[in-house]
């Protein structure tokens, strides 16, 4: 991974968790975390370390873990989470703090760690990228429209709900599909909602 890219990934997926699970408020600090930022993909890339996207959604998450209690003391600062202490600490903890961490990220956003690393692969990236909306489908979706039969066609035929398909936007059983999706391919269907939201 890139430090241009190191950098923008840590600021966008630590003040997702921050904002969200600690403190509404909180804004990631512009010039003086740029330069914060700066030193730390440096320092986060030197020793041959390998740095991915899942390596940066579990440093990010276990810096807010760790400061979650922080807006309690009213002096948090990002230097704190990014600073050389902060990476020796990440790559020093021990592997039972992970279940804790997994525990708060369900308790407060409802998502495990995977989900997490999901929110944040960039779209030309995505490995679901290419169904997003099938247009092809919506033959097969138009026909028995609004019944019983067309239902049953839609879930064996097709990748069930899109919002760019003006069929499922007609469709009486959008509701039930909609929920089917959720169940079946979670990820795809809010890769469909982000991407019609753009």
């Amino acid at each position: 991974m890139k430090k241009d890219d190191i950098k923008k990934k840590t600021e966008e997926i630590f003040t997702f968790l921050y904002k969200e699970g600690v403190s509404p408020s909180f804004r990631f600090p512009k010039g003086h975390g740029a330069s914060i930022l700066d030193k730390f993909s440096d320092s986060f890339t030197d020793k041959e370390r390998i740095v991915s996207l899942g390596v940066l959604v579990d440093f990010c998450l276990h810096q807010v873990y760790l400061w979650r209690d922080a807006d309690r003391w009213k002096s948090f600062t990002i230097s704190w989470a990014f600073g050389p202490k902060a990476i020796d600490r990440f790559y020093s903890s021990k592997s039972g703090v992970r279940y804790y961490q997994d525990l708060w990220l369900k308790e407060k956003f409802g998502i495990c760690r995977e989900e997490l690393k999901a929110k944040f692969v960039d779209l030309k990236e995505h490995p679901l990228k290419k169904f997003i909306y099938i247009e092809a489908e919506n033959r097969t979706k138009a026909r028995l429209i609004n019944t019983d039969a067309g239902f049953g066609l839609c879930i064996s035929q097709t990748t069930l709900f899109s919002p760019e398909s003006p069929i499922c936007q007609k469709c009486k059983s959008s509701n039930e599909c909609i929920d089917l999706i959720k169940k079946t391919n979670p990820e795809l269907y809010r890769l469909r909602v982000s991407n019609t939201k753009e």
